[in-house]
């Protein structure tokens, strides 16, 4: 393939996601998260030990204290600084974890929908849902908030990539490797 070519399909695919395929992949989005997650505010409170440790820490960060000197945790550092954050939009309740888990999730469906756009029409959109039903009905979702949840975009971007790269019959750019190598960082980071 040629250069022309190359950039041709790349701009073709970011065409082929009109306003109507980024709405219909939030509410998608939105719906997951909202059923299937214990920080929905569906559910009365988040029982789940994990989450409430990322919480309890990430908060406790924000509050001056030092992680693995302080308060100790297995996790990586990354995903107690997300849940920092979460702190940051609500002090006491998981509805900051429910907002990033929808931005995750969407941007997660983003880069499958992107993926099935190589190869597929706009049509392929109505594979989403049954993206979303498979990914965030498993076990690995069990209760939301989970490490492999919040790393789901950074992994997909990295196949997206990955996949359009073989599909082009190019190689990947330098900055598409810093980006791959600052994906698997934060993935390192988090687990």
């Amino acid at each position: 393939m040629t250069i022309d070519s190359i950039n041709k399909n790349e701009k073709r695919i970011s065409h082929d996601i009109t306003t109507c395929g980024y709405l219909v992949i939030i509410v998608i989005s939105a719906l997951s998260v909202t059923i299937c997650s214990k920080s929905s505010p569906l559910y009365p409170f988040n029982d789940w030990v994990d989450a409430n440790c990322y919480f309890t820490v990430g908060k406790s960060m924000m509050c001056g204290l030092v992680p693995y000197r302080d308060l100790f945790e297995q996790k990586g550092p990354l995903i107690y600084f997300i849940h920092g954050i979460a702190y940051l939009i609500s002090h006491t309740t998981f509805i900051g974890v429910y907002l990033i888990e929808i931005i995750v999730a969407f941007f997660y469906l983003l880069y499958c929908y992107k993926i099935l756009l190589l190869s597929h029409s706009r049509n392929s959109i109505i594979i989403i849902p049954l993206i979303a039903l498979i990914s965030y009905s498993s076990e690995a979702f069990f209760y939301g908030d989970s490490a492999e949840e919040l790393m789901l975009p950074l992994l997909t971007y990295a196949l997206y990539l990955t996949v359009k790269s073989v599909h082009t019959g190019t190689i990947l750019k330098d900055r598409e490797y810093l980006i791959t190598g600052i994906t698997g960082g934060c993935v390192f980071w988090t687990i």
